[in-house]
């Protein structure tokens, strides 16, 4: 919900054109981007770093299955394209493992890019940096950019505000 409604309001800003909202999350954050441009159409695409699925097995008789499947992204990635789809990944992530990240990513529809960033771990890596600049440039008409918060406790928002910080300064040199 917090994605969608962060969508909504960067939709409303005057200065902002609501065709071109573009959403960016990390780990959880990746998830919730996931799942929020796939339920809304107009989102114009989702850049998910160190994020995958749960990999939920359907399973008609067990009842906690339903709340599982309604928060796993492997059930929506497919519903973004024809949306653009980025998603980038450390090779040595333990959090959610480069496996796990394929599997989701491969669910998903053109158009798509998977990266992989040798020797990084959770969450955004300077070696990322590149390919991060070279999708943006892809993606040069998105206007607007919500970066959905870690959910992991305080400790584990720097990360997300310094990948807030390095997607500013990327914007800015692209002059989006």
């Amino acid at each position: 919900y917090d994605a969608l409604r962060s969508a909504d309001i960067l939709r409303a800003h005057p200065k902002i054109n609501h065709e071109n909202v573009l959403l960016v999350g990390e780990s959880m954050g990746g998830r919730y981007a996931i799942i929020a441009a796939a339920i809304d159409s107009s989102i114009k695409g989702v850049i998910a770093i160190s994020s995958a699925g749960f990999h939920v097995q359907r399973d008609q008789f067990a009842a906690e299955n339903n709340f599982l499947l309604s928060i796993d992204p492997d059930n929506y990635i497919s519903k973004i394209s024809p949306r653009k789809l980025f998603m980038f990944h450390g090779s040595n992530d333990t959090v959610s493992p480069l496996a796990s990240a394929k599997i989701t990513y491969e669910n998903a529809k053109e158009p798509k890019n998977f990266f992989v960033a040798d020797g990084c771990t959770h969450g955004y890596c300077i070696y990322m940096q590149d390919e991060l600049k070279k999708d943006l440039e892809i993606i040069s008409t998105i206007d607007a950019i919500c970066t959905a918060k870690l959910q992991l406790g305080p400790k584990k928002l720097m990360p997300t505000l310094r990948l807030k910080n390095i997607l500013q300064n990327l914007i800015c040199d692209l002059k989006l």
